[in-house]
């Protein structure tokens, strides 16, 4: 399977495509214009990160049409609500920060089975 469509945030074709990776189904997010890609358990989750390149593809995060960034603190934490990590990331805005890092969550997940729990997305400076 393979859909294109054009990102009304970007205005890059961005399409998803279904694979097979070490013998499971992989669905792919992937940037037509920068070759940028990301891979996803499930078709849903695919065609979420379609609409919003700026999210995966660095390359349309740094072109986004709203170029200024404020720093976002994330903290996560164990399935019993315990933290147990820190950090920092840019955003536009809380939104969209906090879709990044469900994102890195995502990622660590299934690069490490290891599952966290989002627990605070918050400017900062405290905001």
């Amino acid at each position: 399977m393979n859909t294109t469509t054009r990102a009304r945030e970007t205005g890059t074709l961005v399409s998803v495509y279904d694979t097979i990776n070490d013998g499971e189904e992989v669905w792919v997010t992937y940037c037509e214009e920068h070759g940028q890609s990301v891979d996803h358990q499930t078709k849903s989750l695919a065609i979420r990160h379609r609409s919003n390149p700026t999210g995966w593809c660095s390359e349309c995060y740094a072109s986004a049409p709203n170029p200024e960034r404020r720093e976002f603190s994330v903290s996560v934490g164990t399935l019993q609500f315990v933290p147990v990590a820190h950090f920092t990331l840019s955003a536009p805005n809380k939104t969209h920060a906090r879709k990044l890092a469900l994102q890195v969550l995502e990622r660590i997940k299934a690069d490490n089975g290891v599952s966290l729990r989002l627990l605070s997305v918050k400017e900062a400076d405290g905001e």
